[in-house]
């Protein structure tokens, strides 16, 4: 032992460091612990030496508390630092101090030893001691905002003033200890912040607060933070709780009543196949009233006379095969939990493909092979703008029936009505197409001869829309890379048909489509309109399927059913097969959506079951945003070049498609939008490039057209005469500012001539001229 204490006043006298001496203390602390008695002048050595041992700032906090004499014992229990100390305290093992000390110390200390707990924190870290010193006490953490908390925790981008993400973590579980609404916010994965507007907002839970409410806070919240934050109400709330357990409640009604419709339907067919006629009747009511409650009245319908029981026999066992459908159905899988996941999943991410338009004479509207954008972050459901619809139409090809369906899929209803109403795209042949009087129509079906009718019913249910718009679109990291890679006009083209032309900024509508599908096959070719008079006289504009009193019921072999007739040459019915084309009618439903083939079972189950919904239409072609504009804003200057590039290889293309008004003007809006970086001679502008010396004369020319435009006599002046002249002259006001760079659309339009032409086309009572 004299040897230690030799060594020990040799290494105060040496000023070795602190952990040599460290050792020291700790070796003649142990012989103590032997039964070593020390005397007074020892003592003194063995403090002062502990003393310079120990950490400053805990010299600092002994002697506050006037316990130096200690500072061997927290040597000995190698409590050096802050850190140590605070650990310590907080630990099991008791150091040798005063009770009063100790308890002082560990108030002192309580944040660093709480944050110490959760993950370790290097002494080099300078924000530590300044955060532990403003908030020393757990108390003092949580009766802080965390912006406050998070200016220290941020420091000044020093990695040593900066916390690393699992302290500010540790920070953060410490503030929410105790607190239910931190915590949720906490398991929610939202940041902390959320919590601070919550609770400056008056809540200090999410229980009591309503979407209005929730509505507020949000307005203050980021795109993906929205989205969790509003699963955090739904999850949470008591409105939100009780919305939910409406959902499940109305499910679970949807699936007992289902259940036991099916359970009637089998008692039914065991009472026929026994004959046992009252009971029958007994089940037959029974069966009626759960209709009724399931919203099926038209199930009655056919089932009244069991004078043919096979034929109800038939009936019952196809409305079985749709009850099982429904209630698998109705039940499989756990409902999307974020309106951002039902976007995102919808039709297998078709929110994030854009559309192809114009690309091909064949087929103007498609989906491309890859999506464009990434989804969204933050993207609620709001209720649909339009209604349930039911809609018909006509194919005298199989070719034309199937590319419509497609456009129906890929592009949505609104989009394939307004290429439809304009007679490109779909037809090959004579069609009923909206663009064309009935005298052309007439005169195209009487010359075009075909033995195939297609004959669509089908009916459009919206369930929610949503709205992706421009400014939160951004671009996929596959999309991306391949616009910069492009280089060619022949690149632009690849990927305009990769990518798509145009994407949708508009309202779009999630639901499902009920499609009745009746194909008709004649032995022998004859026109179309002796062929859409046969298919008449076989179909109607309902849902219902097969056997008349069906309601909107399907027959048994997957939803479809087959008969045969013949015609005469005007397309009526006859029995004399002999004198007359025969054919064969099959008719089917498809579901997009819920594979469920009853129309009324089929919509609830859609209603429900937010898993089975479909993009069923992406807005009008006027909601589209061109792919250029998103490369564009994304300030990326390689982008911009290709955005400029994919306009010019697209309106070449589309230029094809002149019978088309949708994409006419398209164009039209395109190449009034070159920015005035477009390369100089580009083929988008007709002309030659301006010269900037002879801009004079060409601006007097400009001017001098915008003159005669100013007097034409709007009133009496032919429609399609008055759209061109406006093209033509809007066209040279933009090719002169773009390749001239003058600009004098501005002012132009600052003047009172033109602005007052607009304005009386505007006024115009003719909505064609407008």
């Amino acid at each position: 032992m004299d040897s230690l204490w030799a060594k020990l006043q040799k290494a105060q006298d040496d000023g070795d460091p602190p952990e040599q001496l460290a050792e020291l203390v700790r070796a003649i602390k142990e012989g103590e612990t032997g039964g070593e008695s020390f005397s007074s002048e020892q003592r003194k050595l063995l403090v002062e030496a502990a003393t310079a041992a120990l950490e400053p700032a805990v010299v600092n906090l002994l002697r506050a508390e006037r316990v130096s004499e200690f500072a061997p014992s927290l040597v000995a229990a190698r409590a050096c630092d802050l850190n140590e100390v605070a650990q310590a305290l907080a630990g099991k093992e008791l150091l040798e101090l005063p009770d009063r000390a100790r308890k002082s110390l560990q108030a002192k200390l309580e944040s660093r030893s709480k944050i110490l707990e959760r993950t370790p924190v290097s002494r080099a870290s300078t924000w530590f001691d300044t955060f532990c010193s403003q908030f020393p006490t757990e108390r003092d953490i949580q009766h802080s905002p965390w912006s406050h908390l998070e200016t220290l925790l941020g420091g000044d981008g020093q990695e040593a003033s900066r916390a690393t993400p699992a302290q500010e973590r540790a920070a953060w579980e410490v503030w929410s200890e105790g607190r239910e609404l931190r915590q949720m916010v906490l398991r929610y994965t939202l940041p902390p912040v959320v919590a601070d507007l919550i609770e400056a907002a008056g809540f200090p839970t999410v229980t009591t607060m309503t979407k209005d409410d929730m509505n507020s806070i949000m307005k203050d919240t980021l795109g993906a933070d929205r989205s969790k934050l509003m699963r955090m109400w739904r999850c949470e709330s008591a409105a939100g709780k009780e919305a939910e357990a409406s959902r499940k409640t109305r499910a679970s009604e949807l699936k007992k009543k289902t259940k036991q419709a099916f359970d009637l339907a089998a008692t039914m067919k065991s009472h026929i196949d026994a004959g046992r006629t009252n009971a029958l009747s007994e089940a037959q009511q029974q069966f009626e009233e759960v209709g009724l409650e399931l919203g099926l009245g038209e199930w009655k319908q056919g089932l009244k006379d069991p004078s043919d029981p096979n034929k109800m026999l038939e009936r019952l066992t196809s409305i079985s095969n749709i009850l099982v459908a429904s209630e698998r159905e109705s039940v499989a899988g756990e409902a999307y939990d974020s309106d951002e996941k039902v976007v995102g999943y919808a039709s297998g991410g078709l929110a994030m493909y854009g559309v192809s338009l114009g690309l091909e004479q064949s087929e103007i509207a498609k989906k491309p092979a890859k999506p464009l954008i990434r989804a969204p972050q933050y993207c609620p459901l709001i209720s649909p703008e339009v209604g349930y619809t039911t809609k018909e139409e006509i194919f005298f090809s199989t070719e034309s029936a199937n590319r419509f369906r497609s456009a129906v899929t890929s592009c949505g209803a609104s989009i394939s009505a307004a290429v439809q109403a304009s007679g490109w795209g779909f037809h090959a042949e004579a069609s009923h197409s909206s663009s064309k009087s009935s005298t052309e129509k007439n005169k195209e079906q009487a010359e075009f001869q075909s033995n195939t009718a297609i004959h669509m019913v089908y009916a459009v249910v919206p369930t929610k829309a949503f709205r992706i718009p421009e400014e939160d679109m951004v671009l996929t990291v596959e999309a991306r890379n391949a616009a910069l890679a492009v280089s060619s006009r022949a690149e632009a083209r690849c990927f305009l048909e990769d990518y798509g032309s145009h994407i949708p900024s508009g309202n779009q509508h999630l639901g499902g489509v009920f499609w009745k599908i009746v194909e008709m096959k004649a032995d022998e070719k004859t026109s179309a309109t002796t062929l859409e008079t046969a298919m008449a006289a076989e179909t109607n504009n309902s849902l219902a399927v097969g056997m008349s009193g069906w309601g909107s019921l399907a027959p048994l072999s997957g939803g479809a059913s087959a008969s045969k007739g013949s015609f005469d040459k005007t397309g009526t019915a006859t029995g004399d097969t002999k004198s007359a084309s025969t054919y064969s009618l099959t008719t089917k439903i498809e579901c997009t959506g819920p594979p469920i083939t009853s129309y009324d079972m089929f919509v609830k189950v859609l209603v429900e079951k937010n898993q089975s919904w479909h993009i069923i239409d992406r807005g009008g072609i006027d909601g589209l945003v061109p792919v250029w504009n998103v490369l564009e804003s994304s300030g990326d200057g390689d982008l911009m070049a290709t955005g400029n590039m994919l306009r010019e290889e697209w309106i070449e293309l589309a230029r094809r498609a002149t019978s088309c008004a949708q994409i006419v003007h398209l164009v039209y809006r395109a190449r009034l939008a070159i920015p005035a970086y477009a390369s100089e001679g580009s083929s988008v502008l007709e002309g030659q490039h301006v010269n900037p010396d002879s801009s004079p004369i060409e601006e007097a020319n400009v001017l001098a057209s915008v003159d005669q435009l100013c007097s034409l006599d709007v009133q009496s002046i032919d429609t399609k005469l008055l759209r061109y002249q406006v093209q033509q002259v809007f066209a040279k006001i933009a090719r002169f500012d773009c390749q001239s760079k003058r600009f004098i659309l501005a002012t132009l339009l600052r003047g009172a001539k033109l602005p007052g032409f607009l304005k009386t086309i505007a006024g115009l009572s003719s909505q064609d001229n407008v």
